[in-house]
C-alpha cells in the first residue's frame, strides 16, 4: 500500500501494479498455454505438409470419417437426451412427495460429477454383452447385442446429459409465474393444450441453449469414445489424434486433427456465445438440485400412473451404473488392489496433481475477480475453456515440448497447469457469484472507509470468501482427481494416475482390478463434492455471501 494522507490510503490505481495487472496476468498465462501449442503446430504442421500435400490430408478417408462421427454422434447423443428429458422432467412434476423428489434431483446430480472413466466402466458391465441387463434377458433366450460402437457412446452420453437436460428444464418451468397455471386450470387446460401453450413454450426456449451446450460436451467427449467406441468406425476427432500421436506417431494426421477440433469446438462456442440461456454454469455443482417443488395442477394429476413409471425407468437407468460400482467394486476384493505398492503410488499421484491443480486454480479464480481485466472474456470462459479440451492442449504440449526435449520430463507439471485451467472457469463462477453478493453488501461501506487494493481484499473480502473458496477448491479437486484426458498422453509408468490405472486394466481385460480402482476413485470424488455440497449449505444457512 502507498503512504496514508489524511487517513485515507492512497488508491493502488496510481501504481504501476495496479490491482488489474494480477488478471491480466492470468490471462496472459492462459493465452499462452492455450495458444503457444497451436503456434507450434502451425509450423511443424507446414513442415510435415511439405511431405504429404494439404489436399491428400483433407481427403484422407480416416479424417473424414472421424469429423463425420464426431457431428453425427453429439447430435444423437443430444437429440436423444434432450428428447428424452422432456417426458422426464414433466413427468417429475407429478411428484406430490418432497422427501422423495429430493432424492431423485440428487441422483440426477451425480452423473454430472462422476469421472468419466469410471462411468464408462460401469455402463459396459452393466449394458455390455456380457453385463446385467444380458444376463437378465438371456433368461428369456435374448441375445443382447454389444454396446460397444455408436450404441454404447449414445448410451453413456444420455447417461450424463439427460439429467442436465432435465434439471435446466425444471429451472425454466420453475421460473415461470404461477398464475400462468392458475390461468391454465381456469381455462381448463389440459393434456397436449397445456402443454403446447405452457410447459411446451417454456422448454422450448431452453431447448436451444442446453441443446448447443450438450453437443458441444459431446464432440469434445474424449473418454467416453476412447473406452466404448469399439473400433476405426467409431472414432471422434480427439481419440483420432490420441491414436495419431500415441500409436501411428503420424505428425501431419495429428497437426490436423487438433486444427479441425478447434475449428469444430469454436464454431459451437460461437453459436453458444450468442444465447444467454445456453449458460455452462446451469449445470450447478449441487447435489440437491432443483428445490422448488411445485406440484402441478390437481386437475393434471390424471397421468400420475404412467408418470411415476417413467420416472422409475429414468431412476433405474441412471443408477444401476451407480449400483455396479459399488456391489462390483466390493466384490472385486477391493482392499487388497488398494494396497499393492503401483495403487497406492498411483493414489498419492492423483492426490499431489489434485491439490496442485486445485490451489492453481484457486488462486486464479482470485485474480482474474477484478472484472476490469477482460470483463467479456471473463464471462465467456466457461465455454471458451471448452474450445481447447485437455487432449487437445496435450497434444499441442507434447509435440511442441518433443522439439527440444523429452516431454514426458515435464509431464506431471503440465498435468497440473492443464488440469487448474480446465477447472478454472467453474471456480471463477463459484467464487464470482460469492464476490458479487459480497460487493452488493458490503461495497459501500468499504469505499466509505477507504478500503482499497489489497487492504480491502485481506480485510473484507477474503474472510467473506472464505467459504466459496474452499467450494471451489473441493470441486476443482475433484475435477482433477476424474481426469483422463491428459494423463492419456503423458501417463507412463513414472507418472500414473487412478484415472491411467482403471483403463490400464480395462483395456487388459482385468476387470476386477478395474471395478476396485473405480470404486476408489469415485468414493474419492463424491468425498470431495459432499465436501464443497457441505460447505454451501452451511454458506447459505448462515447467510453469508
Amino acid at each position: 500500500m502507498g503512504p496514508s494522507v489524511a487517513g485515507r490510503h492512497e488508491p493502488l490505481s496510481v501504481h504501476p501494479f495496479t490491482p488489474d495487472m494480477p488478471a491480466r496476468l492470468v490471462l496472459v498465462a492462459l493465452a499462452v498455454l492455450c495458444l503457444t501449442p497451436l503456434i507450434a503446430l502451425g509450423v511443424m504442421g507446414g513442415e510435415a505438409l511439405r511431405i504429404g500435400s494439404l489436399s491428400a490430408l483433407l481427403g484422407d478417408p480416416f479424417i473424414q470419417r472421424a469429423l463425420r462421427f464426431t457431428l453425427v454422434q453429439a447430435a444423437l447423443s443430444t437429440l436423444i437426451s434432450v428428447a428424452l428429458a422432456v417426458p422426464v422432467v414433466l413427468a417429475l412434476r407429478h411428484i406430490q412427495q418432497p422427501w422423495l423428489l429430493r432424492h431423485v434431483w440428487t441422483l440426477f446430480a451425480l452423473p454430472l460429477v462422476l469421472p468419466q472413466i469410471v462411468a464408462a466402466l460401469a455402463i459396459a458391465a452393466v449394458f455390455g454383452h456380457n453385463g446385467w441387463i444380458a444376463d437378465l434377458v438371456a433368461i428369456a433366450g435374448i441375445n443382447w447385442p454389444s454396446i460397444y460402437g455408436l450404441a454404447g457412446i449414445l448410451l453413456a452420453h444420455v447417461f450424463f446429459n439427460l439429467p442436465l437436460a432435465a434439471r435446466v428444464f425444471d429451472l425454466a418451468l420453475q421460473s415461470q409465474p404461477v398464475e400462468y397455471e392458475k390461468n391454465a386450470a381456469q381455462l381448463g387446460l389440459t393434456g397436449w393444450r397445456r402443454f403446447i401453450l405452457i410447459e411446451g413454450a417454456v422448454i422450448r426456449d431452453a431447448a436451444m441453449g442446453v441443446s448447443i451446450l450438450i453437443f458441444l460436451l459431446c464432440s469434445t467427449s474424449f473418454t467416453i469414445v476412447l473406452m466404448l467406441g469399439g473400433g476405426p468406425r467409431s472414432t471422434t476427432l480427439e481419440v483420432a489424434i490420441y491414436q495419431a500421436l500415441a500409436f501411428d506417431f503420424d505428425l501431419g494426421r495429428a497437426v490436423m486433427l487438433v486444427a479441425l477440433q478447434v475449428l469444430v469446438t469454436g464454431g459451437i462456442v460461437l453459436a453458444l456465445m450468442g444465447r444467454r440461456d445456453a449458460d455452462v454454469g446451469t449445470t450447478g455443482f449441487s447435489l440437491t438440485g432443483a428445490m422448488h417443488m411445485r406440484a402441478v395442477m390437481a386437475g393434471e394429476r390424471s397421468g400420475a400412473a404412467i408418470a411415476m413409471l417413467l420416472v422409475l425407468v429414468a431412476v433405474l437407468f441412471v443408477a444401476l451404473p451407480f449400483i455396479f460400482i459399488v456391489f462390483d467394486g466390493f466384490a472385486a476384493n477391493p482392499f487388497a488392489v488398494w494396497q499393492r505398492q503401483a495403487v497406492v503410488a498411483a493414489l498419492l499421484t492423483s492426490i499431489i496433481i489434485g491439490l496442485f491443480s486445485s490451489i492453481l486454480a484457486v488462486f486464479g479464480a482470485v485474480l482474474l475477480t477484478h472484472r476490469r481485466a477482460g470483463g467479456r472474456f471473463l464471462a465467456a470462459m466457461p465455454v471458451l475453456a471448452l474450445v481447447f479440451p485437455p487432449i487437445v492442449l496435450s497434444a499441442g504440449w507434447f509435440l511442441t515440448l518433443r522439439q527440444f526435449t523429452d516431454p514426458f520430463e515435464y509431464a506431471a507439471i503440465l498435468v497440473v497447469v492443464i488440469n487448474a485451467a480446465m477447472a478454472l472457469p467453474f471456480v471463477l463462477r463459484i467464487v464470482g457469484q460469492a464476490l458479487q453478493t459480497h460487493a452488493a453488501r458490503y461495497g459501500q461501506l468499504e469505499d466509505q472507509l477507504a478500503l482499497t487494493g489489497w487492504a480491502r481484499w485481506r480485510i473484507s473480502v477474503l474472510p467473506a470468501l472464505r467459504a466459496p473458496l474452499l467450494v471451489g477448491f473441493a470441486f476443482a479437486f475433484a475435477l482433477s482427481l476424474g481426469d483422463f484426458g491428459v494423463i492419456a498422453l503423458f501417463g507412463s509408468e513414472r507418472l500414473q494416475t487412478l484415472p491411467y490405472m482403471i483403463y490400464a486394466s480395462f483395456g487388459s481385460y482385468r476387470t476386477n482390478d478395474a471395478a476396485a480402482l473405480a470404486l476408489l476413485l469415485a468414493v474419492l470424488v463424491f468425498i470431495a463434492i459432499g465436501f464443497a455440497e457441505w460447505l454451501g449449505q452451511r454458506q447459505t444457512r448462515s447467510g453469508a455471501p
